[in-house]
């Protein structure tokens, strides 16, 4: 399984979508589209930037924050 496979399965459980309903006033159905759509698109930006080194440095400064 892929790691925005790992994490959509995570991030899309009955409880965290309750936790974020909850925080967030949306609905599990509207969390859980959201969570769907925009996680694949921030994995794949983030994977496209790190593929340089520049990008690379930056990513690891940002996560070291």
């Amino acid at each position: 399984m892929d790691l925005t496979n790992v994490l959509l399965n995570g991030m899309t459980s009955k409880t965290a979508l309750d936790s974020i309903s909850r925080k967030t006033g949306g609905s599990q159905d509207q969390i859980s589209g959201l969570i769907s759509s925009a996680l694949p698109l921030l994995m794949s930006a983030v994977t496209q930037n790190a593929s340089t080194q520049e990008g690379a440095s930056s990513l690891l400064g940002a996560l070291s924050q």
